[in-house]
């Protein structure tokens, strides 16, 4: 065998070796997981389960443990739902999933309203998505 045949050949192995290791397709993807690249599944939908934004289908974000439709202001969401900043980024919520009677039954960053509902706090308009204000509560509603 000619010198440069055993290098490729050695370069061959060792890419299949990588490949199969490192990111290859699994027939045993975790539980709650999807496979990733093309061989990828549909990903979870909105309101399921979640642990990873990756979890998600595309392109829903996991927040407060479920798949969730991104916004910017509530008529980004569908009838069922509302936006609500979490992190910096609106996120389109179930009113089912933020119903509240005490702050203790509220995500962490947001607070309970006198409509039972989970808001976010504000301190101004500002503090508020497009077409919210900041309420005496200092909890922002809808204009």
């Amino acid at each position: 065998m000619k010198p440069w045949t055993r290098h490729v050949a050695l370069v061959a192995a060792v890419g299949s070796v990588l490949l199969l290791g490192c990111g290859g397709k699994s027939d045993d993807p975790k539980p709650g997981r999807t496979v990733s690249g093309s061989d990828a599944g549909p990903g979870k939908q909105n309101g399921e389960t979640c642990v990873l934004n990756s979890d998600c289908a595309d392109p829903l974000s996991c927040v407060f443990g479920k798949c969730h439709a991104q916004c910017v202001e509530a008529r980004d969401c569908p009838a069922n739902a509302r936006c609500i900043q979490s992190n910096g980024a609106g996120v389109c919520v179930l009113e089912t999933d933020t119903g509240c009677t005490y702050n203790a039954d509220c995500p962490s960053s947001l607070s309970c309203a006198p409509d039972g509902l989970c808001r976010n706090q504000c301190q101004s308009d500002r503090d508020c998505l497009v077409n919210e204000g900041c309420s005496v509560d200092h909890l922002c509603v809808s204009k």
